[in-house]
């Protein structure tokens, strides 16, 4: 889990999605008591279950990034896509953390020392500063595997139940 505070998140799709479809009050959770929270049109325009008025309600911050960091995120190489190459330069060059579950996108934030944060890992930062109950939390996290179980398997919520526990 990040150690430092968080200053603020790019999200990118996956975790946007996760939250979308089971617990969308999160995200403006997230924006009242934790940090910004910022979302790509590019990454935006692929999350088809939050609307423009969801992420203005919700606190969520659009952004773009400029010719020069399209340029950067253009390249090719690795495993990202588009929206991941743009979510990592927009992260490091405004000192944020990606927040995903994608593996080459965490791989890629730590190779360029970029912070990164799980999906879930999120309502733990809200656990702690009493915007989120443990069991709402674990109740979230439960839902979201039932939505994405090929990505949030048992052990991910093993492992996040036994860091609940340790808050």
């Amino acid at each position: 889990m990040t150690k430092k505070r968080l200053i603020a998140l790019v999200g990118d799709a996956d975790v946007l999605i996760d939250y979308a479809k089971s617990a969308k009050h999160v995200l403006g959770l997230v924006v009242q008591h934790v940090c910004d929270l910022y979302v790509l049109e590019e990454v935006f325009d692929e999350v088809d279950q939050l609307t423009r008025r969801d992420v203005q309600t919700s606190g969520i911050k659009f952004c773009s990034p400029t010719l020069q960091q399209y340029a950067e995120a253009a390249q090719r190489g690795g495993a990202l896509s588009a929206q991941d190459r743009l979510c990592l330069v927009m992260a490091r060059e405004n000192g944020w953390s990606c927040w995903t579950n994608d593996n080459p996108l965490r791989a890629a934030c730590r190779s360029k020392h970029v912070g990164v944060v799980w999906g879930l890992e999120i309502m733990l930062h809200l656990v702690r500063v009493d915007a989120l109950e443990p069991g709402e939390a674990e109740r979230i996290a439960l839902d979201i595997q039932s939505k994405n179980p090929r990505h949030i398997h048992h052990g991910i919520i093993e492992k996040f139940k036994k860091k609940l526990r340790e808050l």
